[in-house]
């Protein structure tokens, strides 16, 4: 069995205000191993972007521990974490100036120089991100003129071009349609499987998520829990997870479907 690169212990999450603590989860032992593409699910409002924050590293624990190469995770400098942790969260560009060439290049930045100059290795790895990710005839448009859609590619490649051994991803299909639903979640696999990386992100996409994630972690109000796919349908956790009638999951095909009243 291989080594965790990622690891939690006992896990709680949340938020701290004046000695005052809301816990958001708890009682989380998770695990993320290289090769592996992993999908996180759960309702809204469930504590999906809470746990990829932590982490990443981006918010504290309450308790518990999380170990990155094998090493307690708030013993590492936030640039040590960038060189070991690429994230893609729902953000705001403050540099709407740029193009899109520039900012893939920014994820370059955990390994140049003080003055932040690219090597032509480093630009041959923002090139291949670009490749990647299908954004060649993007590249030199200014980010402020891009769609939802674009954009979000335009994360990923930077999140790729920042090279790490792990990926955190929060809804990256949200603003993408079908085609490029699949797209992305075929790329995400790719990297995993040529890459030897691990990818862990959030996704209501459930369907697709079914069909091409390793593992998944499932997050609800009463439990836990993380496994293969086949392993979770084989448990049944997908059975009554909307707490629904009218959503039904049908196991043999891994995917739900709604019934009429």
């Amino acid at each position: 069995m291989s080594i965790p690169i990622l690891e939690t212990k006992d896990l709680k999450i949340g938020y701290r205000h004046k000695n005052q603590e809301k816990i958001v989860l708890e009682n989380l032992n998770l695990q993320l191993n290289k090769g592996r593409l992993i999908s996180l699910i759960g309702i809204n409002g469930i504590g999906k972007s809470t746990l990829l924050r932590t982490l990443s590293g981006a918010q504290s624990v309450l308790s518990g521990t999380i170990n990155l190469q094998q090493e307690a995770l708030n013993t590492y400098s936030k640039e040590d974490i960038s060189k070991e942790i690429s994230v893609v969260f729902t953000e705001k560009i403050s540099q709407s100036h740029l193009k899109v060439r520039e900012l893939v290049a920014l994820g370059r930045i955990p390994y140049t120089n003080w003055i932040g100059t690219l090597t032509p290795k480093d630009w041959d790895i923002v090139e291949e991100a670009i490749e990647l990710t299908e954004i060649k005839k993007l590249e030199d448009q200014a980010i402020n003129s891009l769609s939802d859609g674009q954009m979000q590619k335009v994360l990923i490649a930077r999140a790729i071009a920042q090279d790490t051994p792990i990926i955190i991803l929060d809804e990256p299909s949200t603003h993408l349609d079908l085609y490029h639903k699949i797209s992305l979640f075929r790329l995400l696999k790719k990297l995993c499987i040529e890459k030897d990386k691990s990818i862990l992100f959030s996704t209501h996409d459930m369907d697709l998520a079914l069909q091409i994630s390793d593992e998944i972690i499932a997050l609800t109000h009463d439990y836990t829990i993380q496994g293969t796919t086949q392993n979770l349908i084989d448990q049944n956790i997908f059975n009554n997870f909307f707490q629904d009638e009218h959503i039904v999951f049908e196991p043999t095909e891994r995917r739900f479907k709604i019934t009429l009243p």
